[in-house]
């Protein structure tokens, strides 16, 4: 193993990785939203769950433990960067809108939020708070990446545990068919505590990108070909590993299998995830930088944050536009996803230039003022 110097710090992959988790997010709540309204086919709908096509869609969530796993591992650069300089140098709204405000709907009301997907500004600012207590002692004794490194894994493995006896004392199933799916989504979905293995892996990824700033690792063909392979079993293990939990008989199960795979799904596409992005980083992406460092994927990149705020209440207004049941088809649900993708990427881009940028921008000059 050979090491040179790389001074460049711009990851114009991750542009792509951001890209692609905003747009299949997009698409899974294009089929979920349009699930809400009759269908005259209904049973086609309960036969396209249980098909191996689905579960591509049905993962879609796994976008949201992407930017998880992006904003933790920003963060730690950020901070590590920072500390390197200092020490060199509706209805529910109008009865509930203050746990929106004060960051705690996850936890205070979950099923009734302001915003169905506002759960996730939420939990991203509590780990926000809480990183402090992870992030400075892993810069103080950053020298010891072989203490570290385990007892990051060991705090990640707290959410493990968590979603698998959650799972376990309480019967929840993976499938949508679930009569205890809402229950099973505040406490597995919303909660903070379910995603604390998505934003540890992030940080984990940032202390390894930190401790390879300026460095070029050379890894060996056989090394790198074994480390790509298990990222693609990872992935797709956790999109495919799903189907035999959403048939029809999914209560024949074992309560064990529903509890393993929600316990480990997140972490398994956390580390996948955070391969690609070292690896990217290392100069051993090949053809996945390529494509992941493609200009057309800068401008969705810069707007995903608007565009995660601003997809859902788009394709809800279009939902409640529906007089009549519809036709349920996945050319029918992919022709809106372009649609609502396309129109939330304009409106997006005016709610970006109105409040955003400006808001980035004062906080800049606040910043260098002070």
């Amino acid at each position: 193993m050979t090491m040179k110097t790389s001074s460049s710090k711009e990851m114009m992959f991750l542009h792509g990785i951001r890209s692609l988790a905003i747009i299949w997010i997009v698409v899974c709540h294009s089929y979920t939203t349009f699930w809400q309204v009759p269908v005259f086919n209904a049973q086609y709908y309960f036969e396209w769950i249980k098909s191996i096509s689905a579960m591509f869609i049905l993962s879609g969530a796994m976008g949201v433990d992407t930017f998880f796993l992006m904003s933790s591992m920003l963060l730690t650069l950020s901070v590590f960067r920072e500390l390197d300089k200092t020490s060199s140098t509706l209805n529910f709204c109008q009865e509930y809108w203050w746990t929106t405000l004060l960051y705690i709907g996850n936890h205070v009301n979950p099923g009734q939020l302001c915003f169905g997907h506002s759960w996730y500004l939420q939990v991203d600012m509590q780990l926000y708070f809480l990183s402090p207590i992870i992030l400075y002692p892993l810069w103080r004794f950053r020298k010891y990446l072989k203490v570290m490194v385990p007892l990051i894994l060991l705090v990640a493995s707290s959410s493990v545990i968590y979603m698998y006896l959650i799972f376990y004392w309480n019967g929840f199933r993976v499938t949508l068919f679930d009569e205890q799916g809402l229950m099973r989504d505040q406490l597995t979905y919303y909660a903070t505590q379910a995603r604390i293995d998505s934003w540890m892996m992030g940080i984990l990824t940032g202390y390894i990108l930190y401790t390879l700033e300026g460095k070029i690792v050379k890894f060996s063909r056989s090394f790198l070909t074994v480390a790509w392979i298990l990222c693609l079993i990872g992935i797709l293990g956790v999109i495919i590993g799903q189907y035999p939990l959403h048939q029809e008989n999914y209560t024949k199960n074992s309560i064990h299998a529903d509890a393993s795979y929600s316990a480990f799904r997140r972490i398994s596409w956390c580390l996948s995830v955070s391969w690609i992005i070292i690896a990217c980083h290392q100069n051993h992406g090949g053809i996945a930088k390529k494509f992941l460092s493609l200009s057309i994927w800068l401008p969705i990149s810069k707007l995903s944050y608007c565009i995660y705020l601003i997809h859902l209440p788009i394709q809800l207004v279009f939902l409640s536009s529906h007089r009549v049941p519809q036709y349920f088809t996945d050319l029918r649900v992919l022709h809106n996803s372009l649609g609502d993708f396309g129109l939330a990427l304009i409106v997006a881009f005016g709610w970006a230039l109105m409040f955003e940028y400006p808001s980035i921008r004062l906080m800049k000059i606040f910043l260098e003022r002070k």
